[in-house]
């Protein structure tokens, strides 16, 4: 499965694997995305080690991260994006 992005308001809202999760969070943190206002290079870094290490859910304000389960069920739950068909 592959990453899955939603807006919600003033929020982005990742959901996939851990991995994919990390490289969305590396992505901020090397300035290939723009970054969120109220948050820094260094959130961002630590917010991907902390997803490599098998954080599941990761809530930074304006950006939130949820993995899938271990099998691949896509997350589901408040904000979730629509899972890929």
């Amino acid at each position: 499965m592959s990453i899955r992005t939603k807006y919600v308001g003033g929020i982005t809202v990742y959901a996939g694997s851990p991995a994919e999760l990390a490289a969305v969070a590396d992505e901020y943190a090397d300035g290939r995305r723009p970054m969120p206002r109220d948050l820094n290079g260094r959130h961002l870094e630590a917010a991907a080690e902390q997803l490599r290490g098998g954080v599941r859910v990761l809530d930074l304000g304006p950006l939130r991260f949820y993995g899938d389960a271990a099998d691949g069920t896509p997350f589901r739950g408040p904000y979730a994006p629509a899972a890929e068909t």
